[in-house]
């Protein structure tokens, strides 16, 4: 179910291979904290939309949201629990991965054809994919060289709802708190865009978890949810939607009570390892520990009081990679 052994001061990514967990995933580029390079190049941001899109839709996965902002991304998608594809399936997907050299697929051994079924269940290889086809586009427009990003991409691990919907909201959010927009749905490098304007089917269907007659409805609950937690500060110096917006949202009768009474804990997406109920976080604390690769707590912390929502935290020196 997981790798938790350290690997050069490494630990290994952790992995639910159940297909059960959610993951939000971060990386940033390799830049000054002040530049911006996804906006330095024509249609950057545009075409690392279209490498997400075509990749999550060729592995075996689901892309619950994603924001592209000026150096960095963020994703949340769930690799679905491994199966054994047929001949035919692998087939058509090696067309999409291959188009120009599928003919050398006919040599494959079945060996081969099992290892390839593999690499659609795995969520190394469809970042791999994803970061390294983006970084050779983007030196090749740029006429640069070198690494492009600044490390190996960051993943947590999210049990159960709440904690998807929370994630959910913290990457939607990202482009309001920095200030680039004044509404959620104004930005246009985000699953939350996408859903408000473009919806193609490509993003997890709210419907299925908000328990909502429609997916309308969905949409219309889950962009109240944003609204209210996005009057809510996670950091000082954060962007909120600001109050005549909040107001003129409410006569229209839209609906903003959810969560008002709501605390921010985003912080938690960003340096946590697992998130979720207390049972799921437990369970990877204690292998952890197990492995030698997590000595500094023995109990899950409480991320909100009242409620069994845990967390299990990166350690200051362990750099969570994979």
């Amino acid at each position: 179910m997981s790798t938790t052994t350290l690997h050069g001061g490494r630990m290994a990514r952790l992995l639910d291979e159940t297909g059960v967990a959610w993951y939000h995933v971060y990386n940033r580029i390799a830049c000054e904290k002040e530049r911006m390079p996804f906006d330095e190049v024509l249609d950057a941001k545009e075409t690392f939309e279209r490498y997400l899109k075509f990749y999550t839709e060729a592995y075996n996965c689901e892309l619950a949201t994603y924001v592209v902002m000026g150096n960095h991304y963020h994703l949340v998608l769930r690799m679905k629990g491994y199966e054994v594809l047929s001949r035919k399936v692998l087939e058509e997907k090696a067309k999409g991965f291959y188009p120009n050299t599928y003919d050398q697929t006919k040599r494959w051994s079945d060996e081969h054809w099992d290892q390839f079924n593999e690499r659609l269940f795995s969520l190394s290889d469809l970042m791999r994919n994803i970061q390294q086809g983006f970084a050779r586009w983007y030196n090749k427009a740029a006429k640069r060289r070198g690494r492009f990003w600044a490390d190996r991409f960051k993943s947590t691990l999210l049990y159960g709802e709440e904690s998807l919907l929370e994630c959910m909201q913290y990457v939607d959010l990202n482009p309001l708190r920095a200030g680039l927009v004044d509404r959620p749905e104004a930005y246009e490098f985000c699953g939350f865009y996408k859903r408000m304007y473009h919806d193609d089917g490509s993003l997890l269907n709210l419907k299925s978890f908000l328990s909502k007659s429609s997916k309308k409805k969905a949409l219309e609950e889950y962009r109240s949810m944003l609204y209210t937690r996005g009057c809510v500060a996670s950091k000082e110096k954060d962007h909120l939607i600001k109050e005549v917006t909040f107001n003129g949202e409410l006569s229209q009768n839209f609906d903003l009570s959810y969560h008002a009474e709501a605390k921010d804990h985003f912080r938690f997406y960003l340096d946590g390892l697992v998130i979720g109920a207390k049972d799921k976080v437990k369970m990877w604390l204690e292998k952890l520990q197990h492995s030698g690769a997590y000595l500094r707590r023995k109990n899950p912390i409480p991320i909100k009081s009242g409620l069994e929502w845990y967390s299990v935290r990166e350690q200051r020196s362990h750099y969570e990679g994979g």
